[in-house]
């Protein structure tokens, strides 16, 4: 039990060191350490030992659970560690070019047994808040013009534009407006409030797959996750996706279930029952 509680306390310390930001996520390689992954291995082995001691275990199964979750996490996660892949490249939206080859960012490339494209990806954005103020002859920035709630700007009186001005046929509000004093005003890029795209999944020798992935929501196809991460339109429409491949995901969420209910099952007491 001892020797237990050393070890905690050791990777107590490990966690803690990891957490602090660093440039390019330096703090990570804490977690890569042979001397964190023999204390993680360490532990897990305790854990084994603890439950293969004790008699009549149906009668305890919430130091079972909790006991054997850690097990689970701590293999699933150096399973990740040791076999996962991730990346993160940027593809443009086309129905004509797929990418069978994940750059990476130390120059190599991970191979699919498939083809990946974006066929599609649509946005959303938040109302725009601005104009930027250009002034001639040079038409260097001046100052941001705000756009207030009453659909009016941030100006004085005389140099206020007419409504139509701002908008344009459909309603929206216009790409450019000049104003009474020469100045130009150009609309401020609006911030994106959502986004999605349309991943095909190419085969030589099936017919293709086609989801739908957004923000928070990632799709799962034969072992790979893929998230999007950002949505652009310069210099051409593209998207930013990061992929990754764990194949100790799955031990490490049921882990985390395990602990979960064997902590619940701990800490549940049948009435008039005490501790």
């Amino acid at each position: 039990m001892a020797f237990t509680v050393y070890i905690l306390s050791v990777l107590v310390l490990f966690f803690v060191s990891g957490a602090f930001p660093a440039a390019q996520d330096a703090q990570t390689i804490v977690f890569r350490s042979p001397v964190f992954i023999a204390l993680m291995g360490a532990l897990c082995g305790a854990c084994v030992v603890c439950v293969a001691q004790r008699d009549r275990l149906w009668k305890r199964p919430g130091f079972v659970l909790c006991h054997l979750a850690v097990v689970l996490i701590g293999t699933g996660a150096f399973a990740g560690f040791r076999y996962g892949k991730k990346t993160t490249f940027r593809a443009p939206v086309t129905e004509e070019h797929s990418v069978s080859e994940l750059p990476k960012p130390d120059g190599t490339h991970i191979d699919l047994d498939f083809g990946i494209s974006i066929t599609a990806a649509r946005a959303d954005y938040y109302p725009p808040k601005s104009y930027a103020m250009y002034a001639p002859p040079e038409y260097d920035l001046v100052c941001e013009i705000e756009i207030k709630p009453d659909g009016t700007l941030d100006l004085k009186p005389e140099l206020q534009p007419e409504a139509d001005a701002l908008h344009d046929e459909d309603g929206n509000w216009a790409e450019q407006v000049v104003l009474t004093d020469g100045n130009l005003l150009q609309l401020m890029q609006p911030t994106v409030k959502y986004y999605e795209g349309t991943l095909k999944f190419v085969h030589d020798d099936a017919p293709s797959d086609t989801h739908t992935i957004a923000v928070n929501h990632p799709v799962s196809y034969r072992g790979w996750r893929f998230y999007l991460m950002d949505y652009s339109t310069e210099p051409y429409l593209n998207v930013s996706l990061a992929a990754r491949r764990d194949p100790g995901r799955v031990w490490v969420i049921i882990g985390i279930w395990m602990l979960i209910v064997g902590t619940a099952w701990l800490c549940w007491r049948p009435r008039g029952q005490t501790a």
